[in-house]
């Protein structure tokens, strides 16, 4: 093999270990706005004008937002309890916007927490655009040897339909700009 093909070679391992570690980075944040939604869904009421919408939207984009990493969401509509819509969601640091989620389906089983289970029927995100990667933390990460990528949530999560319609990302990500689709279901259990 000659030198050009190694090299060819070894800028595509490394944009797929980069694209590896981006859609990490895309399942933790889906995953943390996820939760947050329906932490806030279980207790809230189903709203019913637009002001109160804001609210809870507002209430999640809070709750959601750290000092490194600011969330706003735009609107949700539907009851959270069961199925919701959640409309522009950005995460941004301190160089602005990294982040883009047009709109999330969520349809889930309010029943199964009861069961230290999380069950998501579907979970449809309609574009999400990782236009970046995220800024580092100004505060030192905690040592630590060969830590998960995903953390460990308190219920088990089962996600029975996953799809992003259009997975968008861009140049600084993994070096080139990218369009995907992604879809996944889980396999039916025979009892």
């Amino acid at each position: 093999m000659g030198r050009a093909s190694i090299s060819r070679a070894s800028r595509l391992m490394r944009r797929s270990r980069a694209l590896a570690h981006g859609v990490a980075a895309l399942l933790v944040a889906s995953a943390l706005i996820l939760a947050s939604v329906l932490v806030f869904g279980a207790a809230a009421p189903s709203f019913a004008d637009e002001a109160d919408k804001g609210v809870l939207a507002d209430l999640i984009s809070r709750a959601l937002s750290s000092e490194a990493t600011q969330v706003s969401v735009g609107a949700v509509d539907g009851p959270l309890s069961s199925n919701a819509s959640i409309s522009d969601i950005v995460l941004s640091d301190r160089d602005g916007p990294w982040l883009k989620i047009d709109r999330v389906r969520l349809m889930w089983r309010r029943l199964a927490l009861v069961q230290r289970r999380l069950e998501v029927d579907q979970l449809l995100i309609h574009r999400l655009e990782f236009l970046r990667k995220p800024l580092p933390s100004d505060q030192p990460a905690p040592a630590q040897a060969a830590a998960p990528i995903l953390p460990e949530l308190p219920v088990k999560v089962v996600i029975k339909e996953f799809a992003i319609g259009e997975l968008v990302l861009g140049e600084p990500v993994i070096g080139v700009a990218s369009r995907f689709s992604v879809a996944a279901r889980t396999p039916a259990r025979v009892a």
